[in-house]
């Protein structure tokens, strides 16, 4: 069983300077500025120091296909799979609530979280996370997690700490809990498969985990930072209601289907480059958004980056549309790896669609 001891806040009023990571985590936009990069896909397998000159050669080339590839204005797949939650019971009705794919660790775990309805019975939950790597042939579950009154969850932006994934759940005395998990990716049994590490008191939605650093709000609007292997909040940020942001709630592990409205949806991005400089299309600067938008269904910004005005110029953006769809609204969450050039999609039935834009190893 996980450790669980309560958090004590500490002493936030007055001058003092908050600690600088806190701050910095509570600083930081839900999705970071872009940064010029150029994706290698597989250079987290190994050190350039121990590639031979082919293998250095071979990830060049496959690196500019990416480049090319995933920047144009209609890129093309190279893979795709289809995942489909298993061991859900017949006649529940599964929806997809989050894709993530796990920082670091060779960009082959992807996470999925599916709720699903059964007739005079509670809303359960089960997390899934599978190896997508080429070298697992086909897409496979390597761990499950089931629960019941999740309010929300996220991943660990760290991929050296041992802990992936923080859930929070909220009690029958509505007292709330979040849970911190490590993952066991070669165990033998999936479903024990995610190791609980620490539990502690805490706040109904979840916004970030980064190390041992948690950010969570409640709905009094207040942003607690913890630390939780000191096991105290460094920080209590208070948002004024005039600059409440839904983002604050997470309220996507409760809400229902999207409206209804006109159909189609489309996978679409946009390549920013730096308003000073020269845009060239074969160089740009950055990968600035993704996202899934739809005429009646839900524009979903997971993935995306939110970038001010200010700092790019509206004539510099190369925008790509990924995939279409003309008659179905079922897509309704997105995760993207731009490392490794692959995009996640969720949807309303449960299923989540992945593609990636990558040349296979060889080419």
């Amino acid at each position: 069983m996980p450790q669980t001891h309560p958090i004590r806040t500490a002493d936030v009023q007055g001058p003092r300077r908050p600690h600088a990571l806190p701050e910095r985590l509570a600083r930081r936009p839900a999705h970071p500025h872009p940064r010029p990069r150029t994706a290698a896909p597989r250079l987290a397998r190994a050190s350039l120091d121990t590639l031979s000159a082919i293998e250095l050669e071979e990830l060049t080339f496959r690196a500019l296909a990416l480049r090319r590839n995933w920047t144009s204005s209609h890129p093309r797949s190279t893979r795709s799979a289809e995942l489909v939650p298993p061991n859900i019971p017949p006649g529940a009705r599964p929806r997809n609530l989050a894709v993530h794919y796990l920082p670091g660790r060779e960009g082959r775990y992807l996470l999925t979280i599916t709720l699903y309805d059964q007739p005079a019975a509670p809303r359960k939950y089960v997390v899934h996370c599978w190896d997508i790597g080429e070298e697992a042939g086909e897409p496979k579950v390597v761990a499950a997690l089931r629960c019941t009154d999740l309010t929300g969850a996220t991943v660990n932006t760290d991929p050296s700490h041992p802990g992936i994934l923080a859930i929070t759940r909220r009690g029958p005395s509505d007292d709330v809990t979040t849970s911190i998990f490590s993952v066991d990716f070669r165990a033998r049994n999936v479903g024990a498969a995610f190791i609980p590490l620490q539990e502690f008191a805490s706040f109904r939605f979840p916004l970030a985990l980064e190390g041992s650093v948690f950010a969570a709000s409640g709905p009094d609007n207040i942003v607690r930072v913890f630390d939780v292997e000191a096991g105290y909040v460094r920080a209590a940020l208070r948002v004024p209601r005039e600059y409440d942001d839904p983002t604050l709630r997470n309220e996507a592990y409760e809400s229902g289907p999207a409206q209804a409205g006109d159909h189609g949806q489309r996978i679409a991005g946009k390549v920013l480059a730096s308003a000073g400089a020269e845009l060239d299309r074969d160089k740009p600067s950055s990968t600035g958004e993704v996202d899934v938008a739809g005429q009646g269904g839900e524009e979903v910004g997971a993935g995306a980056d939110s970038v001010s005005p200010g700092w790019y110029s509206e004539e510099r953006v190369q925008t790509m549309v990924f995939h279409m769809q003309e008659e179905d609204d079922g897509w309704n969450k997105l995760a993207m790896d731009e490392d490794e050039g692959r995009i996640a999609v969720g949807t309303v039935s449960g299923q989540v669609h992945l593609f990636d834009y990558a040349p296979a190893a060889g080419l």
